[in-house]
């Protein structure tokens, strides 16, 4: 990582002041690895005071550079208070150690660079390039990029290992989007909770990790965690990080990156947990979880350079646990066409630069308030995708009460133990109660304003778009629950119509289109030959049968014209 400014001996001062204690992360950080000269001054007195036992904090170094006749060279005490600005809480103070002698390294190289430039106009002296030369060779970073590999060798590697079959992949950036409030978070716990335990995750087989879970957001995950708990969960090896500080990295001009404070932290806090596991014998981290993009990204979702940058950032934390799976919690996009329910929300580099991209998709709320999803990998970049996971999201109720003495309740997933031809059932039942319901709101707009005689009228009704008034309009009217009047005359129910709105046949019910004396209109069988079943969205018509203003097709409106009525 390039970083051109002097923020991280600014970060380092003040993370210094913030907790004492951490200096020791230093290791062998000099005043001659700082490239700002009050910034150098400043640490110079910051050693002096760490090795007489002194206690360090801002006013005992204000104190420690006027004994010393150096508090103007450090800018003084305005400039010393300005240290402690932005400073998170916790921050690693070794990762920015590292930082700053990176940027003396590069500073002694230019300065190299720049004396085998003189030399070369004056006559080069063997002995002196040669000696220049060494210590550019002693200072330039090893090239950890990697160059050509032979196929033979790459067709010899292992295949991808998955940490959970057909989801997750060790070494992967992996996007779960949803849409808001479908149950992401109770899915992802869930699913970290089965990793941290090694169980098998709905039919699913596990590889047993420690999990780390970031949350960015204020989400209620203690109820979610006690509904975990609830249904038989441990939830050993699993630990969990709020986080408030952005990852996305700071991207200058001449697009230099500099790491943000939320990727350092996060970056140093996985190492640390890493180091701890190690130290007790426990598994490695085999997951993390991220939660969510929206809160954890500076910038627009939108913009791919925004978003190419918060993925590489993603990445270098990836890299910082080897082995494990990095699984980023999104929003879905714009429900549009095609792909409605099927694409996450902003750029298009969500999909290009992640290994997977998993999608959670929720149905309408059954009667008993449970939820139906589907889980689909949409995209894996070295597997096949596997068939989709049908689960449901079901309410619990916890011990206890909130703080206006309602019972406290969370959610939890589980698999849907019911067969494709019960869903199929269910999907068609609650479609074809919607359609009813439709229909029900039709007609009883046409009982209580008669004055609607057009679709653009029943518009305001109704409260629906236009093109939903007409498909309705036309269900209607081909299962013959209403009648077209005349022009200008209000639509007529039918027998059938005022059944479905439970009421008793009406004496002055209209007769029918067919001119028969019979108040009560034949219904055409539902679902029968030519007639949809009953749920599925009717096509707008063409315009030759489109509902006219008044309720007519502009084929019966040409055969009034000719004289042939209708």
């Amino acid at each position: 990582m390039i970083v051109r400014s002097d923020e991280p001996e600014r970060v380092l001062l003040g993370a210094v002041l913030v907790s004492p204690g951490v200096i020791n992360s230093a290791g062998d950080l000099r005043p001659e690895h700082f490239g700002n000269v009050r910034h150098a001054t400043t640490w110079a007195a910051v050693q002096r005071l760490a090795a007489a036992g002194s206690e360090l904090d801002l006013v005992t170094l204000k104190a420690e550079l006027e004994r010393a006749g150096e508090l103007a060279a450090a800018g003084g005490a305005l400039y010393l208070a300005q240290l402690l600005d932005g400073v998170p809480r916790f921050t690693t103070l070794a990762s920015w150690a590292d930082l700053v002698r990176g940027g003396a390294r590069r500073r002694r190289l230019r300065t190299g660079a720049t004396q085998l430039l003189e030399i070369s106009d004056n006559g080069a002296d063997p002995a002196r390039v040669g000696a220049i030369l060494d210590a550019l060779r002693a200072e330039a970073p090893s090239d950890t990029r990697p160059g050509f590999v032979s196929a033979v060798d790459v067709v010899k590697a292992p295949a991808p290992e998955e940490i959970v079959e057909g989801l997750l992949f060790r070494n992967s950036v992996h996007v779960l989007a949803g849409e808001s409030g479908a149950g992401k978070t109770f899915e992802a716990v869930g699913l970290a909770a089965d990793i941290a335990e090694g169980i098998d995750h709905h039919g699913r087989r596990v590889t047993r990790g420690t999990v780390a879970y970031v949350s960015f957001e204020s989400d209620a995950l203690q109820l979610r965690l006690q509904a975990l708990r609830g249904r038989g969960a441990t939830l050993q090896g699993l630990y969990l990080l709020r986080a408030l500080d952005p990852i996305s990295p700071r991207v200058e001009r001449d697009g230099t990156e500099t790491p943000s404070l939320g990727e350092t932290f996060l970056t140093g806090r996985l190492q640390d947990l890493a180091a701890d596991l190690a130290a007790r014998g426990e598994p490695p981290i085999a997951a993390v979880f991220i939660d969510t993009v929206r809160a954890s990204l500076s910038g627009s979702e939108d913009s791919s350079e925004s978003v190419s940058a918060y993925l590489r950032a993603a990445r270098r934390i990836l890299a910082a646990v080897p082995g494990a799976a990095l699984v980023l919690l999104h929003h879905a996009g714009w429900q549009d066409g095609q792909e409605k329910r099927k694409r996450e929300r902003g750029s298009s580099a969500f999909r290009g630069n992640v290994d997977a991209t998993l999608y959670l998709e929720a149905s309408e709320p059954e009667p008993d308030g449970s939820v139906r999803l589907t889980l689909r990998m949409l995209k894996a970049r070295d597997a096949a995708p596997r068939p989709p996971l049908f689960l449901v999201r079901r309410k619990v109720d916890l011990p206890g009460f909130d703080c206006w003495g309602e019972p406290l309740s969370s959610c939890i997933v589980e698999r849907d133990t019911t067969t494709r031809e019960d869903r199929e059932r269910a999907t068609a039942a609650r479609l074809d109660a919607e359609a009813q319901a439709q229909e029900r709101a039709l007609l009883h707009a046409i009982l209580e304003y008669p004055e609607a005689t057009s679709i653009n009228l029943l518009r305001p009704r109704v409260g629906w778009g236009k093109s939903t008034v007409a498909d309705v309009v036309a269900r209607a009217l081909r299962e013959r629950l209403i009648v077209e009047g005349k022009r200008g005359a209000p639509y007529q129910i039918t027998t059938g119509g005022r059944d479905l709105l439970g009421l008793p046949p009406s004496s002055g019910t209209k007769r029918d289109r067919n001119g028969t004396g019979d108040t009560s209109v034949p219904e055409a069988p539902r679902g029968g030959p030519g007639t949809p079943p009953i749920g599925v969205p009717v096509p707008v018509l063409s315009p030759d049968r489109a509902p006219g203003r008044h309720g007519r097709t502009k084929g019966d409106r040409t055969r009034g014209r000719k004289g042939g009525g209708r």
